[in-house]
């Protein structure tokens, strides 16, 4: 394990004495409470950040992930289809219709890896192929 930033307690033995010294291991506590709070925030981030998919809607990401060739826009993507339709391929919200809420009859009779390769061509012609520009946008004027 590597050494903590704040830690010169052999630097502080010699020139200060032994307060220096104690005061050095309070701040190397300092240093593995830090450690282990940025440890569990991480933790925490990352399972505020999940989305509870399926093995069916894992294989409907991997699809769009084939497509984007990108971790990040895959992540786009996913919160991009979770807001819009919580992995529903049969979801509707007037004449909106499936995973990406597209406004077109025919998505209803589409299977799901059918929705998400007509999504990809959708976001091909509008946002040159970008997951994150559509989720900005949908963020922005709450449409995509």
């Amino acid at each position: 394990m590597g050494k903590c930033p704040i830690d010169k307690s052999a630097t502080l033995r010699r020139r200060r004495g032994p307060k220096a010294a104690r005061r050095q291991s309070l701040r190397g506590g300092l240093c593995l409470s830090l450690a282990v709070g940025l440890l569990i925030n991480t933790f925490s981030i990352t399972a505020t950040n999940a989305y509870p998919l399926n093995r069916q809607q894992q294989d409907w990401a991997l699809v769009a992930m084939n497509h984007l060739g990108d971790l990040e826009e895959t992540q786009c993507w996913v919160r991009l289809i979770w807001q819009e339709s919580r992995f529903n391929p049969n979801a509707r919200n007037g004449s909106h219709y499936g995973l990406a809420q597209m406004r077109n009859n025919k998505v209803r009779t589409l299977e799901p890896r059918q929705q998400v390769r007509w999504h990809m061509r959708y976001l091909d012609h509008r946002y040159n192929g970008s997951a994150c520009k559509a989720e900005k946008h949908l963020k922005k004027k709450g449409w995509h």
